[in-house]
């Protein structure tokens, strides 16, 4: 961690001279990052918070990343409705987006953060259409893959990817859904052939 701090406050430097408006607020959401690693919650939310204000309107993908970042922060400090209310808000920036994928943003990420801050309060039917919908996203970006061992890779690789499959598969079985529907991630035609490159 000490060497990440390191890192980042050498980066954090490089933004800030480059003058680099369209990732601001990474600088701070870095530190955030780092805070939450050490389960320092408040201070999370404090660094996200400044986060989002130094991003503004420069990226919307990345303003819609550090707002899920945020409200991972605020559901670990015990504040779940000011988490819903920050993925709220990067939810509907999404959708005015047209559910694109934006530089910055990580669509399944985001919407997995979305549910489990709707889980957080209690509103289970929608934190149940938003894991739905983080799921749906994960599987049409992972079926581009025609590599399985990239495949794989896409689906172990990123905490929140692993976090968001093993929450899909729990809810999949309480609602009885079929083995293909259960394990769409794992669908897809690959090809043998294709350069790992």
């Amino acid at each position: 961690l000490e060497a990440a701090r390191v890192a980042g406050a050498e980066a954090a430097e490089i933004v800030r001279a480059l003058n680099f408006r369209r990732f601001a607020g990474w600088p701070s959401g870095y530190l955030g990052r780092l805070a939450l690693a050490e389960r320092r919650y408040a201070d999370a939310v404090s660094l996200y918070e400044r986060a989002c204000t130094e991003q503004g309107p420069h990226n919307d993908g990345v303003l819609m990343a550090l707002e899920g970042d945020l409200a991972q922060a605020l559901v670990k400090a015990g504040e779940p409705a000011k988490a819903l209310a920050a993925t709220r808000r990067a939810v509907a920036l999404h959708e005015a987006k047209g559910l694109a994928w934006l530089d910055g943003m990580d669509p399944p990420v985001l919407w997995w953060r979305h549910a489990q801050a709707l889980a957080a309060n209690r509103r289970h039917a929608e934190a149940a259409s938003a894991l739905t919908k983080a799921y749906g996203f994960l599987v049409d970006h992972n079926a581009q893959l025609g590599d399985e061992g990239l495949r794989r890779n896409a689906l172990n690789k990123v905490e929140e990817t692993r976090e968001l499959l093993a929450a899909w598969v729990s809810h999949a079985r309480r609602k009885r859904l079929s083995k293909a529907k259960r394990e769409a991630h794992l669908a897809g035609n690959i090809n043998l052939s294709e350069a790992f490159e």
